[in-house]
């Protein structure tokens, strides 16, 4: 009987993790939709530490406005949006993606990447070393 059960009982927790993860970042699109972006959809959550030290993290921290992030845990929730700033700017990018900074179930932080360059949440500040740092 459990071992029956067992493959139920794993596409539950599939699909209450993978529900939960949406509905999270549901919680914060209104940010985004405040800024004027739409939400074409979330792609992921993940929880990272970010480290001025890592190449990874760099361009993160280049384009925050908030300086003492460096050493903190973080979600990020992504999104890919339309009517970004930079696609007022800028009409011929079609693809961006902007991801929020969590902490405590509060926004601390923001970034879009377009073309593999990382700009402010809000498109004004850009790290010009580009994807990773490099």
């Amino acid at each position: 009987m459990i071992k029956k059960a067992l493959p139920l009982l794993f596409l539950l927790m599939f699909i209450i993790t993978g529900c939960s993860v949406k509905a999270a970042g549901t919680e914060f699109k209104g940010y985004l939709e405040e800024m004027g972006m739409e939400i074409i959809s979330i792609s992921e959550k993940e929880t990272i530490t970010l480290d001025a030290t890592d190449k990874t993290y760099r361009s993160i921290l280049a384009v925050q406005e908030q300086e003492d992030l460096d050493g903190k845990d973080v979600e990020i929730y992504t999104y890919e949006v339309e009517s970004h700033p930079i696609q007022k700017m800028k009409p011929e990018i079609k693809d961006v993606e902007v991801s929020l900074l969590i902490i405590d179930r509060e926004i601390v932080g923001g970034f879009a990447v377009v073309d593999g360059y990382y700009y402010s949440l809000d498109g004004t500040r850009a790290d010009v070393t580009g994807l990773y740092g490099n």
